[in-house]
């Protein structure tokens, strides 16, 4: 593969392009049976062919670091002199993503977002993560300083969907500190879809198996609503719910009884407590009753007193 930046010199991330794809491969499996040579019984090991991807349009996670200015803002990495540096079509990311870059950066000219500066450790807007899901939606994430300028960017959205079709989740993560971290603790939703659903299983960067695409597994939550995790089930499987969709959903149907009504115990019961009736039967709460065929009233008065009649 040949990349135009790896040869101007400005990107020396993909340290092992100028190697032929198939001796990468190689290399690889000879360092992995280098590794296990010390394992008893590695010499009876069948090694099997290793799986590929392809060579262009892998990675379907990208962090792109904010560099420049706010009216020329750069997308890319950081440089020697800790400088961002603008990485235009880079091609081993996914083609949606080398789509929305443009559209980007006239989104941060449109919100005068100012790039965060690392030598002098001043701006707003530090990087932009980029995942790739199902359909080529995107999810996007704005990893600003503060949060001062997280309303500006929910108020703008209709603008970044015009600008940027694929955008399906957009989200604000709030990065206070100066540190070689990508992202911060806060993550501040912005839209009302809050996942993009993938239609394989990789690599914590989302590296896309050319020759072994597996189905993926349901979500972990079904629930109409709370949590938006709801997606299309395969045939014949029910709708369930977590625990904390279980919660809300209680929590939002409970009403507190009107004073001086009388309201039943499952009423009175607070949100995430069920009031439970006793176990024992009926006759085992008044062990000391009297049998029937006494009287079942208590006299008035000092004990072994004759009980007063009322007048006819």
């Amino acid at each position: 593969m040949r990349c135009d930046h790896f040869d101007a010199g400005t990107c020396h991330s993909c340290s092992l392009l100028p190697q032929p794809y198939e001796r990468q491969l190689t290399g690889k499996v000879e360092a992995v049976a280098a590794t296990l040579s010390a394992v008893p019984g590695a010499g009876e090991i069948a090694w099997l062919a290793p799986a590929s991807s392809p060579e262009k349009g892998f990675r379907t996670s990208a962090k792109l670091v904010v560099g420049g200015t706010r009216r020329r803002p750069t997308l890319g990495i950081l440089g020697p002199d800790r400088r961002g540096v603008d990485l235009p079509g880079c091609p081993i990311q996914h083609p949606a993503i080398n789509r929305a870059t443009p559209g980007l950066k006239r989104f941060i000219r449109s919100l005068d977002l100012t790039p965060y500066d690392v030598p002098t450790k001043r701006g707003e807007l530090k990087n932009i993560l980029i995942t790739v899901g199902a359909g080529e939606r995107l999810m996007i994430r704005f990893v600003l300083r503060t949060r001062e300028r997280v309303s500006d960017i929910r108020a703008a959205l209709p603008l970044l969907r015009d600008l940027v079709p694929s955008a399906h989740v957009v989200t604000t993560n709030i990065h206070p500190t100066h540190e070689a971290i990508v992202e911060g603790p806060d993550e501040i939703i912005l839209t009302r879809a809050r996942t993009c659903r993938w239609p394989w299983r990789g690599s914590s960067w989302g590296r896309v198996p050319s020759r072994r695409r597996t189905r993926p597994s349901p979500p972990p939550c079904t629930s109409r609503r709370h949590c938006g995790l709801r997606n299309h089930l395969p045939t014949g499987e029910r709708p369930r719910a977590c625990g904390t969709c279980t919660a809300a959903s209680a929590a939002s149907r409970w009403r507190a009884p009107a004073p001086g009504s009388r309201a039943s115990p499952a009423s009175r019961s607070p949100p995430g407590r069920s009031h439970r009736p006793s176990a024992q039967p009926a006759t085992r709460d008044y062990p000391e009753a009297p049998p029937p065929s006494l009287p079942t009233t208590r006299p008035h008065g000092p004990a072994g007193a004759t009980p007063r009649k009322s007048p006819t």
